[in-house]
């Protein structure tokens, strides 16, 4: 039982200090909740690496002292447990949001590419004769727009976002209006952008340099 509880015991004390490890050198946030949390745990797994290490040395005595400060302590955890598992899964939901956005960033930047140094023949007719209405415009910044207007249709499934002249842009209630230069805009239902702000404002920005870097004919 000596050997046992010894191997236990260092096994017990060695998983906080790898917690505290973790906590304190990598590089997120700490907020109140995580860290009242890995404390208790933290405080829960050193108990029981005692508890075995004073029955390995015999001090009996002290194991109902230990083992009734574990019970406190696993009962907190449980508990604050509870409160922050809501926030794991909403942490969970925000990372897998931002790796598909990343993904869609990713893939709207390789179809402005190709729109650009691809065939001609790849893009959408009716995108093209819209935006071949805008003069002093390359072709090359033609097939930029016209990839971005049909990329963003499939992206969002709708014509819930667009890419619009914004010269003699009438005003659209429950619309919100990004500038990408001073000839186009995009065009968002109020709730699709308020849902992906960022990624919308990061797509007129890369429309933006697009544009510019397509200024000249290949």
């Amino acid at each position: 039982m000596l050997a046992f509880d010894l191997v236990i015991a260092v096994a017990y004390f060695a998983i906080p200090l790898e917690l505290l490890y973790c906590f304190l050198w990598y590089p997120f946030p700490v907020r109140a909740k995580p860290a009242i949390v890995c404390v208790l745990f933290i405080t829960f797994i050193t108990l029981c690496a005692l508890t075995h290490l004073v029955r390995a040395f015999g001090l009996e005595s002290a194991v109902p002292v230990i083992t009734g400060l574990c019970g406190v302590i696993s009962v907190l955890t449980a508990v604050m447990l509870l409160w922050l598992i809501p926030e794991l899964f909403k942490l969970a939901k925000s990372l897998e949001r931002e790796r598909s956005e990343r993904l869609m960033l990713e893939n709207f930047q390789a179809t402005l590419k190709d729109a650009v140094e691809g065939p001609e023949e790849k893009m959408d007719e009716a995108s093209m004769n819209l935006m071949k209405a805008i003069p002093y415009c390359s072709n090359r910044q033609l097939r930029a727009m016209a990839a971005a207007k049909a990329s963003l249709a499939r992206m969002f499934r709708s014509k819930s976002v667009d890419v619009k002249m914004a010269d003699g842009l009438k005003m659209m209630p429950e619309k919100v209006v990004l500038p990408i230069n001073h000839l186009f805009v995009i065009v968002a239902d109020a709730d699709v952008h308020a849902q992906h702000s960022e990624m919308l404002d990061r797509m007129s920005m890369q429309i933006a340099k697009t544009f510019r870097d397509a200024d000249s004919e290949v």
